[in-house]
């Protein structure tokens, strides 16, 4: 097991993390930080509705979140200290910046001002607290990467392979995923440090040919996708594909999630995941496809691999 994780209330130790949540949000913003109505919530009844669901979470003994919600979305990370504290659950959160969705304040940032603003807040605090980020968020909203998406990945890169962190990619492509991580890797990233979320909608092919450079392959969000023209059956989808790559000998490249959350603004845009389905639910089913060794590795170990420093 790695080191430790980097939580919003201080380190915890890896091997003592025993059922993680590793792509997870609490609270997320769908406006973007140019809408009028961006972050504009009850807080109060935020916190209470996320403390409530991590309470739920602690009695299936799950003992670690990792919430990818970043800038551009709506992270609150003293919302987050509060939830975690109430509720005794671990939380991880994210610097970066969701694709090119950049805060008005951040505007026209160079690479070396992002990098060094990812930086401070992976080593010393964010916003003047303690508070520290775990690892950093980057994202490709289209079919490529944006000229501004490239300028967030390359500073992403440059502060992650300082600090020793992980960089967490929403794409749902694997070119875009490769484009990626090409870029990534010129910024002398290691890619064994970056895990790709949204696997699930690519092809097996992708799967193997990035876990063959060392990414991390992740497949979340199934619990909620019942679009017959998307994923007709997520589940089994998930599974056959997790199989292929364990056939591949890629164990160690896998990782599991639910990508749900608890509180969305607007409203309108909350999707169906759940956050008790992993432990409640698939984790038999990976038992069942696996061994109780193989789930284990997935589930647990896995997680300190990609997260823990």
């Amino acid at each position: 097991m790695a080191n430790a994780f980097v939580t919003v209330l201080g380190e915890v130790p890896g091997p003592s993390v025993l059922r993680p949540l590793p792509h997870e949000h609490l609270f997320v913003d769908f406006l973007g930080p140019h809408d009028p109505g961006y972050m504009r919530v009850d807080r109060n009844a935020v916190e209470d509705a996320c403390t409530e669901r991590l309470h739920d979470l602690a009695k299936d003994g799950a003992d670690l979140l990792i919430d990818w919600t970043c800038l551009g979305v709506g992270r609150d990370v003293p919302l987050l200290a509060a939830v975690s504290q109430r509720s005794g659950v671990p939380i991880m959160c994210a610097t970066g910046i969701y694709g090119d969705l950049i805060p008005p304040a951040l505007a026209g940032s160079s690479v070396d001002e992002l990098a060094a603003l990812f930086e401070r807040e992976l080593a010393e605090g964010i916003d003047g607290g303690t508070g520290r980020a775990g690892f950093v968020k980057i994202a490709v909203r289209g079919d490529a990467p944006s000229a501004l998406e490239r300028v967030v990945h390359r500073a992403a890169a440059r502060s992650a392979r300082a600090s020793g962190c992980a960089i967490g990619l929403h794409s749902i492509s694997g070119r875009s995923t490769s484009s990626v991580a090409d870029a990534l890797e010129q910024e002398g990233f290691d890619l064994r440090r970056l895990v790709w979320a949204h696997a699930q909608y690519a092809m097996p092919a992708d799967h193997a040919a990035l876990a063959q450079r060392g990414v991390m392959i992740q497949f979340d969000g199934f619990s909620g996708l019942a679009d017959p023209d998307v994923l007709p059956d997520p589940e089994g989808t998930v599974l056959a594909s997790i199989q292929a790559l364990v056939a591949s000998g890629h164990t160690d490249r896998v990782l599991v999630s639910t990508d749900a959350t608890v509180v969305v603004n607007p409203p309108s845009s909350q999707y169906a995941a759940d956050h008790r389905y992993l432990y409640r639910t698939f984790a038999d089913r990976l038992r069942e496809l696996l061994g109780d060794d193989g789930a284990a590795t997935i589930l647990r170990h896995n997680v300190a691999l990609a997260f823990a420093r």
